[in-house]
């Protein structure tokens, strides 16, 4: 009897959870603090590079994302860094919501509306 009470439920509570997740996410909000490069010998040899990602309010070990197989990760890295210091996080965020992606763009938004839309095609992916 509870088996079945409970499939019956469950479309109910994914549709719950996505709702209520959907919402947490979209207040989320992060700042970054360090972004560094980590290149063992086995990175090394295939030429990969592992770019890690720490904010401002992270708890535990290690990093909030890492980023593997980057091309130009080194260029990469340093094009976030320098638009990080150019550009306050609520500025940016409200920038990058107003401009399309294919719009011509300043130079210096342009390789943040690229990580922009990159990051949208993962969460694509990913959900």
């Amino acid at each position: 009897m509870f088996t079945f009470v409970g499939i019956l439920l469950i479309p109910f509570w994914i549709a719950f959870g996505l709702y209520f997740t959907s919402r947490y996410l979209e207040r989320m909000e992060c700042t970054l603090t360090d972004m560094g490069m980590v290149q063992g010998p086995v990175r090394r040899a295939l030429e990969l590079r592992k770019l890690s990602l720490e904010t401002a309010g992270q708890s535990g070990p290690g990093s909030l994302v890492a980023l593997t197989g980057i091309v130009d990760a080194e260029e990469f890295r340093e094009a976030v860094l320098k638009q990080r210091d150019i550009l306050p996080s609520k500025a940016f965020r409200q920038s990058s919501e107003s401009i399309p992606a294919d719009s011509s763009q300043p130079s210096q938004i342009a390789p943040l509306t690229e990580i922009r839309d990159s990051l949208r095609r993962l969460e694509d992916n990913l959900g």
